[in-house]
């Protein structure tokens, strides 16, 4: 293979180098796309117009990836799993040009990976692209009725998910939400530290187009049109986070007062954990428990970059944590997860997920509310939540917690209607029965969030 690092800035293209190098890194290499992304396309230096192309490569292929992989199984004379990774990635990359990037044509599409096989690999390697290819044009091969779920990028065990949990026309919608490209990113502005509005007329005479949030005060859409967000003097300042509005949500459902004593567990990379010291105004004890060392690292480093002192970081399990101090007025259980909520974001996810994984996660989740409710003091209250939508991980699990675990004495799940921005209420009346009920499950075909579960659970004696 090609020494790719000193043969980069010879690429005919640079974009498509760059998302050919990214989609290696996650399909080959497990890497996630958004941390990927963020080296590989700061390190090539793209312009802004091609840094979205690449990035639009990158997560176009990933999510059209069950669908890519069957259409390249009918045209390619090997099995899939027996194409050279390089190969196999620029065959992938170039599938989605072919079928679903429709600025791109025909010509290009197969011009442009040959190329790109030519740069990786070698000259016989660019030969069995261009072959793969042009028997796919010629082919054009259709998705039959029973893989239906390749239609919408789904692998078939998603899309049946889906439509046991909600019907089938709540499956389609919800997958076509997943493909639907977001225009804007979702910021956090520190209102210790800035106006959100300040920020968005700042941006709009610096040319970027910015909204303020669709229902908190403290959050702001803004178009990056291709730029790195850590370009931003705004990022680089500590005035702005990237976290979407759902998760931002979970910080309010929590509603701490100030000096309260909080931990919020499993808390890297410290969106939350932040969020809760920023709406207090750096004025509560906040510990951060997380069990990656590395990860924790992350926590500290959102922290110092936010200029925040009230938050201590703890390296530790959060299935085993316990404390001889005080209790804690306010625990966050924030728990792993399947992530089918955020596919829109990280479409890594539909290919790592699995049936068993779920099952496993489920049985740590169960694990980490039943230790997080011993941590909680009378009166206080704990906060469940996750980046899913599978009704078994969310309402499922407080059911049972308070059904069944042994250390639901005193619990109890209780109206959160007050502690929800009035435009999220009055947009859906799911939303109001929900909260009535101390949960709500955020829907990106209805909320136009990440999909995601909040519950307020809170210890009567």
């Amino acid at each position: 293979m090609a020494d790719v690092k000193n043969k980069r800035k010879f690429a005919s293209d640079p974009a498509r180098a760059a998302a050919a190098r990214l989609l290696h890194s996650v399909l080959e290499e497990g890497a996630y796309s958004n941390l990927s992304s963020l080296k590989i396309l700061d390190e090539d230096r793209l312009d802004s117009r091609d840094r979205a192309f690449a990035s639009a490569s990158v997560y176009g292929t990933i999510s059209w990836l069950p669908m890519i992989d069957w259409q390249i199984e009918k045209v390619s004379s090997k099995p899939l799993e027996q194409i050279d990774p390089w190969i196999r990635t620029i065959l992938r990359f170039g599938i989605w040009q072919l079928t679903k990037a429709h600025s791109v044509t025909e010509a290009a599409a197969v011009d442009e990976s040959v190329k790109l096989a030519r740069f990786f690999a070698h000259e016989g390697a660019a030969s069995y692209v261009n072959a793969v290819l042009r028997s796919w044009l010629r082919a054009k091969p259709q998705i039959p009725r029973k893989l239906e779920a390749l239609n919408y990028g789904l692998p078939t065990w998603l899309f049946g998910s889906l439509k046991k949990w909600y019907g089938y026309d709540r499956a389609v919608s919800l997958a076509e939400a997943y493909l639907e490209p977001k225009p804007w990113t979702s910021l956090r502005v520190n209102t210790m530290l800035a106006d959100p509005a300040d920020l968005i007329h700042e941006w709009s005479e610096d040319g970027l187009e910015a909204e303020p949030g669709s229902y908190l005060p403290e959050a702001v859409h803004l178009k990056l049109a291709g730029n790195s967000l850590r370009d931003l003097i705004a990022w680089q300042d500590g005035l702005v986070t990237a976290q979407d509005e759902a998760a931002m949500l979970t910080s309010h459902v929590a509603c701490p007062n100030k000096n309260d004593r909080i931990i919020d567990l499993c808390a890297a990379p410290g969106g939350k954990t932040t969020h809760l010291a920023e709406l207090m105004s750096d004025t509560a004890k906040i510990t951060a428990l997380e069990l990656q060392p590395h990860r924790a690292q992350l926590i500290q480093e959102q922290a110092e970059r936010l200029k925040l002192k009230s938050i201590n970081i703890v390296v530790g399990d959060a299935a085993e944590f316990s404390t001889s101090e005080e209790l804690y007025d306010i625990v966050v259980a924030d728990v792993p997860c399947s992530g089918l909520g955020l596919l829109g974001r990280k479409p890594e996810i539909r290919l790592n997920m699995d049936y068993d994984r779920i099952q496993e996660l489920i049985t740590l989740q169960r694990s980490i509310l039943n230790n997080a409710s011993k941590l909680v003091k009378a009166g206080g209250s704990l906060i469940y939540s996750t980046c899913t939508i599978n009704p078994e991980e969310n309402q499922d699990q407080i059911k049972w917690f308070l059904e069944e675990s042994e250390n639901s004495d005193g619990f109890a799940a209780v109206d959160i209607t007050n502690k929800l921005p009035q435009e999220l209420l009055t947009a859906d009346a799911d939303i109001v029965n929900q909260a009535k009920n101390g949960y709500i499950q955020l829907m990106p075909d209805r909320q136009s969030t990440d999909g995601f579960f909040i519950a307020r659970l809170e210890k009567i004696k």
